[in-house]
């Protein structure tokens, strides 16, 4: 090679231990002063044969920076396959460092999914520890002269409708929200509660950002189901054990009001030994009078 090859070893451990350096910078560092994502662009550009080295607006520091890692072409001849050879190699390493920022980003949606479910719990349930093996088990609240306002499931059946109107049109949240659907009509008239067992990831993988945390608030804040870990990153969920028949045949209203969702119920059906409180709604606030024959079955 003479003085004028820009040639480098894309396989060197500097050149190497820089690039996943920028990647990681531009990936899990949020990337302040938007360099890792300069770096970045160009180098897709390149991928493409769409950028040379002489972009207009760069800065010395990126341009060195780019000259570095061999992501020039060599003006001498026959020494273009060098670097496409080196773009290959650093493809590798990208590719690598996206899939740890997804794993990453995955084990940090699943850890605020598990630390929010421990700040909250239905206000009908409590969770206990067993006084000889230390495990835990649920159990409901009992409650002295207890009337369930109108009002509750009022609001629910509005935060329901919200919630499905919010994410019916995403295919994917369908399992999630078939099984909603079943758990609740697999409640209805029966003398014990009957419990959902469904996977951390049917909430968090399912409808996007922001699509678990809704809805385990509109689960335990707004229907009050309790919740407790049966596996590692497996729950069980109880229907509230005083919401009445009737109610839910209500909620099950607003589900015939949606569009067809496609997919099967995620999650498995568990008979538990909780009995419910108030099946026949004698527990419940009188509503209009229609509301007792009209209800859609």
């Amino acid at each position: 090679m003479t003085s004028d090859c820009v040639c480098v070893d894309a396989q060197s451990d500097s050149i190497l231990s820089l690039w996943r350096s920028i990647c990681h910078e531009y990936y899990f560092q949020h990337d302040d002063n938007q360099r890792a994502k300069a770096i970045l662009d160009v180098y897709e550009g390149l991928k493409l044969d769409q950028i040379t080295i002489s972009m207009p607006g760069q800065n010395d520091e990126i341009q060195a920076t780019l000259a570095q890692l061999g992501l020039v072409h060599c003006p001498m001849p026959n020494h273009s396959d060098c670097f496409y050879t080196n773009l290959t190699i650093l493809e590798r390493v990208k590719n690598q460092v996206r899939s740890e920022f997804h794993v990453y980003a995955s084990r940090l949606r699943y850890e605020e999914f598990a630390a929010t479910l421990g700040q909250i719990q239905s206000v009908h349930y409590q969770v206990e520890t067993h006084p000889v093996d230390g495990s835990k088990y649920i159990m409901y609240r009992p409650m002295q002269a207890y009337q369930r306002p109108r009002r509750d499931i009022d609001n629910a059946k509005d935060a329901l409708m919200s919630f499905l109107q919010q994410n019916n049109p995403n295919i994917g949240a369908h399992p999630f929200l078939q099984g909603l659907r079943r758990f609740i009509q697999g409640n209805i008239s029966k003398a014990n509660v009957v419990g959902w067992k469904v996977s951390d990831n049917a909430f968090v993988e399912s409808g996007g950002s922001g699509f678990s945390i809704a809805a385990l608030k509109f689960m335990i804040l707004t229907l009050n189901c309790g919740h407790i870990e049966v596996e590692p990153q497996v729950r069980l969920y109880y229907m509230d054990p005083y919401i009445s028949n009737a109610h839910l045949r209500e909620l099950i209203v607003i589900f015939r009001r949606q569009p067809p969702m496609e997919g099967r119920p995620t999650g498995d059906e568990v008979k538990t030994k909780i009995p419910r409180q108030n099946p026949i709604g004698i527990h419940d606030e009188p509503g209009p009078l229609f509301l007792k024959f009209c209800t859609i079955l």
